[in-house]
């Protein structure tokens, strides 16, 4: 079984960020970037500005500089448990050992995984760069996975893009992680499969 460990703990406040707690401000701002549809969005500026500051300054040091931290993600690559499909992928902000891989073998399969999702099978969207792909996942591997052509369509956007967001059957929002390092990963992964 394949085991992933989370980059970030994503936690939520109601609360303006108090000075106090060194991690409300960047509380505040994730929650502000998980309630918008991105943080280059007017929704996401104006969240911070009303949430996160004190009469339209940032709140406590470093508001601007800690946005970026609330959606980055390095990708990572390497030889899942079964010894013979490669992955390339992130780990979902919730720190439950999710998260977005693109897997492939020399078989040639070819797919993208929502490693340990709780969320039923169906029509997922996966949003970069203002544009929406959607892809309908099953169970057909024990795990949520939509088979998918290698350099092409949505992979191609995770390749180029800066931030994806996840998007459930039931229109919820499931995670936003980075796509650091995404473009060298997935080609690793393509090479390893002979794609």
């Amino acid at each position: 079984m394949l085991r992933f460990a989370a980059v970030f703990c994503l936690a939520a406040t109601g609360a303006l960020a108090q000075e106090d707690d060194p991690m409300a401000l960047q509380r505040c701002v994730w929650r502000c970037l998980a309630d918008s549809p991105g943080a280059a969005s007017a929704e996401y500026n104006e969240c911070v500005a009303r949430l996160c500051t004190e009469d339209g300054a940032p709140s406590g040091a470093g508001a601007t500089s800690s946005s970026p931290a609330a959606i980055s993600g390095t990708w990572r690559g390497g030889i899942a448990a079964d010894g013979r499909t490669v992955f390339a992928g992130v780990d979902s902000p919730a720190g439950d050992g999710s998260g977005l891989f693109y897997m492939c073998d020399t078989a040639g399969q070819s797919y993208l995984m929502l490693y340990a999702a709780d969320a039923p099978p169906g029509a997922f969207h996966l949003e970069v760069a203002g544009q929406r792909y959607t892809l309908n996942f099953d169970m057909a591997r024990q795990q949520l996975t939509s088979n998918v052509a290698p350099r092409q369509g949505v992979l191609s956007a995770l390749a180029s893009g800066s931030s994806v967001s996840v998007v459930n059957p039931l229109g919820d929002r499931m995670f936003q992680v980075g796509l650091g390092n995404s473009r060298s990963t997935l080609e690793q992964a393509y090479s390893a499969c002979g794609s």
